[in-house]
């Protein structure tokens, strides 16, 4: 993801889309378990096939928590959206306005009242939790409640500022009502807001979420379990297989950890990885190295900018130079900016035409 911010020389007007973020992967994805040793059946060294294997992604960090709300890195991020499912998923076209890019996950269908002031989500009946226990209704409000709780300190919060109430219909029905219409109100509830377990998670106190066994081993409904976390080491999921969904093409997940990105990088160069989710730009020279290592882009969602800095040192005052909007505007048009993206992210990213992704409909 190449998301940049720096901190003391802001362009408002120079916003660049990632638009080809570049995943390096081994050929053998699909099948290269590091540890067959104890890799569960199904899993080997051959080629990609339906039957399984096991996958180890190289990452750059160590998850800092693994319950939705409190997530704060990109590691955490994307072990969480293997083990647990939004409402409904954001579709191939990256379209976040409205309803119509959105994919059913744990809501099999949703229909809009009259006046588009609420949503109601009917939860698929066949949804189970990890530990066998149905998705109710119920777990819809509770999850919505957790994450709004200043107590919880969710960052996540603020997001959902637009949605007045969730209330169950009945059991399988979870209507969430809104303070206003926006063009992203289904994206806060069917995608901002992840689910979590009531039976599970009713009796820990919400400031004390962060500290809570289930933050560190959690229950979730997605097509991965949580297996075991080796702090330091790796974080293993594994496929379940009876769920709602349909059985994860894959057997097991490894998540192999390293200090920083170098690291990681380093780990799929050596053959201790298969996967690697996003590469600099400097670093597509060494992947023709490597005839076992193909890239494979995608498009993305993320932006980078940099911003003007508009106040002095101490805060208080407006920059003596930078604080004039006319010269802001100046700078701004001399810029090169076609130049700029290609000397920071080479073939990986366009120039943005306003301030948010061009993937994303306006």
């Amino acid at each position: 993801m190449f998301l940049c911010s720096y901190r003391h020389l802001n362009l408002t007007i120079l916003t660049m889309r990632a638009a080809l973020a570049v995943t390096l992967l081994s050929l053998a994805l699909l099948g290269c378990g590091k540890d067959a040793d104890d890799a569960p059946p199904g899993s080997g060294d051959g080629a990609a096939s339906d039957n399984g294997g096991t996958v180890v992604i190289a990452a750059s960090g160590e998850p800092d928590i693994l319950l939705p709300p409190l997530v704060g890195s990109a590691v955490a991020d994307a072990v969480t959206d293997m083990l647990f499912d939004p409402l409904a998923a954001i579709g191939t076209e990256l379209n976040t306005v409205g309803d119509r890019g959105f994919q059913p996950r744990l809501a099999e269908r949703w229909s809009w009242s009259a006046d588009s002031l609420s949503i109601a989500f009917h939860v698929n009946p066949r949804a189970r939790w990890h530990d066998g226990a149905p998705v109710r209704a119920r777990d819809v409000t509770f999850s919505h409640a957790l994450y709004v709780d200043p107590a919880t300190g969710s960052p996540i919060a603020a997001n959902l500022a637009s949605i007045d109430s969730v209330t169950a219909r009945d059991s399988m029905t979870a209507v969430f009502w809104f303070k206003r219409r926006t063009p992203e109100q289904f994206h806060d509830a069917a995608y901002a807001l992840v689910i979590l377990p009531e039976h599970l998670l009713a009796s820990v106190k919400h400031a004390n979420l962060k500290s809570s066994p289930f933050a560190r081993a959690p229950v979730g409904t997605g097509r991965f379990r949580f297996l075991r976390w080796e702090p330091g080491t790796r974080l293993e999921l594994i496929s379940d297989t009876a769920n709602y969904r349909g059985r994860a093409r894959l057997d097991r997940v490894i998540f192999a950890f390293a200090p920083d990105f170098t690291a990681a990088a380093t780990k799929l160069f050596a053959g201790e990885a298969d996967f690697f989710e996003t590469l600099r730009p400097e670093q597509l020279v060494e992947i023709a190295k490597h005839a076992q290592l193909r890239t494979v882009p995608y498009q993305s969602l993320d932006y980078a900018y940099v911003q003007f800095n508009l106040r002095s040192r101490d805060g208080g005052r407006p920059h003596p130079l930078l604080g004039e909007r006319e010269l802001r505007r100046a700078l701004s048009m001399a810029l090169d900016r076609e130049r700029m993206v290609k000397n920071v992210f080479d073939s990986l990213a366009v120039v943005g035409v306003g301030p948010g992704p061009r993937g994303q409909p306006t």
